[in-house]
């Protein structure tokens, strides 16, 4: 199973989708990581849009960077790339910032994961 993450650091979980720097990718086979990859998010993380979502986002690039993952696992994510992703057949999850990508990784490959519930949109945010 190939997992994406948002990531600024190649190690942790961004808090939202798309800020980040980088997406971490993971493919995980029998419980465990048999490879990574970091992937350039080219959508000028970090500039010009707040949580109005009045940004000039091409959402379906990150489909086109991510199209060959079954996931997506963050700790938010806008309405826009959300509904782009899930309709480009990727499962969108989020999931607690502390959490590390493997770990995650391997709870959704081998059926223990449990989502996070609450805004997708970023922690504490609506």
């Amino acid at each position: 199973m190939r997992i994406a993450f948002p990531t600024t650091d190649g190690a942790r979980i961004s808090a939202h989708f798309g800020r980040c720097q980088s997406f971490l990718i993971l493919d995980v086979d029998a419980g465990t990581v048999k490879s990574r990859d970091i992937r350039a998010n080219d959508q000028e993380p970090g500039t010009g849009h707040g949580h109005d979502h009045g940004h000039a986002h091409d959402h379906n690039a990150f489909v086109r960077l991510l199209g060959d993952c079954e996931a997506v696992m963050c700790g938010g994510i806008g309405p826009g790339a959300r509904h782009a992703l899930e309709s480009a057949g990727l499962k969108v999850h989020l999931v607690p910032l502390q959490s590390s990508p493997e770990e995650a990784a391997i709870a959704l490959a081998t059926g223990t994961f449990t989502a996070r519930t609450g805004p997708s949109c970023g922690p504490g945010t609506a």
